[in-house]
């Protein structure tokens, strides 16, 4: 920042300052950008005004600052500690905001099961938001949804997470609500059951192991992750079914990982800091202090980019087209450069499949990362008819992608435009703690967030480029969700007509026979 006294110009600053601007400088400019001007002022003239001028930019030039100071870097001000039983806290305070979010973080997800047992932190976490002993289902519920808020959870590859949502002037309903939810559980039998009956619910399967249909089979992106990441304990060809799962099993489950050791809550909003201190002092520092489970370490991972068509039902003429790319976690080094390559390639989709040639509804691309997995997804709605061309569209679009790679001058206006989204996202509660959550293992060691801004401005093409040509395979996992076929389609009809002949054909004779008699 350049600030100069009113009737001063750049000519006042000459060789003879050069040693104290230097000096400013390095006591960082960027903190005191006023400071460092002024002081060069002072050196020219020895006047008592211009002495006096002096000290008030040394006394505005905090004010100064705080504007010129970058809004993503007040807005990652985390503070960050470890309670004496291993819970990792993170929290940070917002003027701005009147809702209160709590997170607890749990270091238990998918990758930690083999494919049949798949469902077992699943199960869990929906065990746990079906009541606890102090509050039943309803009345937890209602608990925060009558202060305006919301409840979420959800199990990931590598973790299993908790939020409770409200407004700000209750912080301590949130903190006790999300304390009894982990730490108050009730195991009975109905919720278990129940349970299990959602995990179906919300997977389209049901709870008959001996359907004569065959195995459930996975969404389509279920299908494809698995596929991306082929090796790992993510890699299951079909289902998992929770049916199997014995309450027991998951009881032990929670005794050996639900421990503060293996957790990271979350506080973001406007609360009293004191007061939440003492709120997590009082509930969550009260856990037992238990040894942090181990795990396993993850594997490489080979992926198969076999192309996967999956049948939508036989008279709709929606198709879904995806496009699957490896990519990497947001602790990866290179984390942000497949953050630009994500946006680079939506830019293109949507110019060319919708803007150039009206394929496809919304095609994007986006980069969807854990802690140490990632993919990039693009994707595109589209009918039967239109498919086989946006699917091409897609396929050639990435191999120009992987020829030619992006453009410098596209590097620098992505880079610029993602530093503005970063900077508007954080107004939202669930992006911060994503993005706390996605962070928090560095945020433990070092005890600040990683500085996304300073990452994303060193990128540079050509190393970028270098990414695309080295990491990016030949050609990309395409996956579809269409209707059958004209042949399949006539195939299921006569096999539909034959079932239903057969079983109508027994009444047809029999009325026939009770007519002629």
């Amino acid at each position: 920042m350049v600030f100069l006294l009113p009737g001063f110009t750049d000519d006042h600053i000459d060789e003879s300052a050069g040693s104290i601007w230097f000096y400013c400088r390095c006591l960082g400019s960027n903190s005191y950008p006023g400071f460092c001007v002024v002081s060069v002022c002072c050196l020219q003239n020895n006047s008592m005004i211009r002495i006096l001028i002096c000290f008030f930019g040394i006394l505005m030039a905090p004010a100064l600052s705080a504007e010129s100071r970058s809004m993503s870097d007040k807005l990652m001000q985390v503070k960050s500690f470890t309670a004496d039983n291993g819970l990792h806290v993170i929290f940070h305070h917002r003027d701005d905001s009147d809702t209160f979010t709590a997170q607890l973080v749990v270091n238990l997800g998918l990758q930690d099961f083999s494919c049949k047992d798949r469902q077992a932190p699943h199960l869990l976490e929906h065990m746990l938001l079906e009541g606890t002993t102090r509050f039943d289902r309803k009345t937890l519920r209602q608990r925060i949804r009558n202060l305006g808020g919301k409840t979420k959870a959800y199990t990931r590859e590598e973790s299993t997470y908790y939020t409770i949502s409200l407004h700000s002037d209750y912080p301590d309903i949130a903190l006790d609500t999300l304390h009894s939810v982990i730490s108050e559980p009730r195991f009975n039998k109905q919720d278990f059951i129940t349970s299990k009956q959602i995990i179906h619910a919300e997977q389209g399967s049901n709870s008959n192991s001996t359907s004569p249909f065959g195995k459930p089979i996975p969404v389509l992106t279920e299908m494809a992750k698995a596929q991306l990441f082929k090796g790992t304990e993510l890699y299951c060809d079909n289902l998992s079914s929770p049916d199997h799962l014995r309450l027991d099993y998951i009881k032990a489950l929670y005794r050996d990982h639900y421990v503060a050791s293996n957790m990271t809550l979350i506080v973001i909003g406007h609360f009293d800091e004191q007061a939440i201190l003492e709120l997590i002092g009082s509930r969550f520092m009260a856990l037992p202090m238990l040894p942090e489970p181990k795990h396993n370490p993850i594997p490489r991972w080979q992926p198969d980019y076999a192309t996967i068509n999956a049948r939508n039902a036989l008279f709709n003429p929606e198709a879904n087209l995806h496009l699957y790319l490896p990519g990497v976690g947001s602790t990866d080094p290179l984390a942000d450069y497949y953050e630009i390559i994500a946006e680079y390639f939506s830019e293109q989709l949507y110019y060319e499949v919708r803007g150039a040639k009206g394929l496809g509804y919304t095609p994007r691309a986006h980069l969807d990362n854990t802690t140490r997995y990632g993919y990039i997804e693009a994707t595109t709605k589209t009918t039967s008819r239109w498919l086989p061309e946006a699917q091409q569209s897609f396929v050639d679009l990435y191999q120009q992608l992987q020829k030619k790679g992006i453009p410098e001058k596209d590097v620098e206006r992505i880079k610029a435009k993602l530093v503005l989204e970063f900077e508007s996202k954080q107004r939202d509660h669930d992006e911060l703690a994503s993005i706390y959550r996605r962070n928090r293992f560095q945020i433990r060691e070092t005890g600040k967030m990683p500085d996304f801004v300073a990452n994303i401005k060193q990128v540079n093409a050509g190393k970028l480029n270098q990414v695309i040509a080295t990491r990016f395979p030949p050609n990309p996992l395409i996956a579809t969700h269409v209707r059958p076929s004209l042949y399949l389609t006539v195939l299921q009809f006569v096999l539909i007509s034959m079932v239903v002949t057969a079983m109508i054909w027994p009444l047809l004779r029999r009325l026939r026979k009770r007519n002629q008699s």
